[in-house]
């Protein structure tokens, strides 16, 4: 269907080809110059031309110019601030790298030590005298709860005359699941100093009050942990 003349009017004029053409050269020329500009290609040149005038009359030398721009290059690179910041920033930055895998080493370390001093300060409330190496798990109970079986969990009645060894003993308790160091840290070592060699729980036991469950399962975690060697 042929075209209205009023939709003929609306249509924006058309523009030669040559013109289309000759709009491109203009704004690739125009991002060439900016080229120049923004990598120091114009003050090479310039460079250049100053060089030859003064030092280099004879336009005959083959390697005139491949000459000056490696020298240029040379010079530029090595002495420019960019290359200067980015040179320091790498230091800084693979120094950096170091400082922080050495607070992470240290992180570790703070961490372990601390678990071992919490499994070290139990150990020392439990075991019988100072310098004591073993504890069997009946005198583990007895230390805990006093001399009432009836409440004494299975496992460590059938297992009383294990006898677990310091070592072994603290290097487990140093790896226990988070909530059950926090119980002992918070709860049973406080109750074990407090009770000035006296078994902690066994007040509670005697007024049938039950034996409270984290105990409960440290107990049994301590059955099952050293009752398999």
């Amino acid at each position: 269907m042929p075209l209205r003349p009023a939709d003929v009017e609306r249509l924006p004029p058309m523009i030669p080809g040559a013109d289309v053409a000759e709009a491109q050269r203009l704004e690739d020329l125009k991002q060439f110059r900016k080229y120049l500009v923004d990598t120091g290609g114009v003050k090479a040149l310039m460079k250049l031309f100053q060089h030859t005038a003064q030092n280099e009359m004879r336009l005959d030398n083959p390697t005139l110019l491949k000459d000056f721009l490696g020298k240029y290059q040379e010079e530029s690179f090595e002495s420019s601030e960019e290359v200067t910041l980015w040179r320091e920033n790498e230091e800084f930055r693979k120094h950096n790298g170091e400082l922080e895998e050495h607070v992470k080493r240290l992180e570790v370390e703070l961490d372990e030590a601390q678990r071992l001093r919490l499994s070290s300060q139990l150990w020392a409330e439990l075991a019988p005298g100072a310098g004591a190496v073993e504890l069997s798990l009946g005198a583990l109970y007895t230390r805990l709860c006093g001399n009432d079986t009836e409440a004494c969990p299975d496992a460590i009645s059938e297992a009383s005359e294990v006898v677990v060894s310091k070592e072994p003993f603290c290097a487990w308790v140093a790896w226990l699941d988070d909530s059950l160091r926090a119980w002992i840290q918070a709860t049973l070592l406080p109750r074990l100093a407090a009770a000035g060699g006296a078994p902690p729980f066994e007040s509670e036991l005697k007024k049938d009050a039950g034996m409270s469950r984290d105990l409960r399962e440290f107990l049994l975690e301590t059955a099952k942990r050293f009752s398999e060697e």
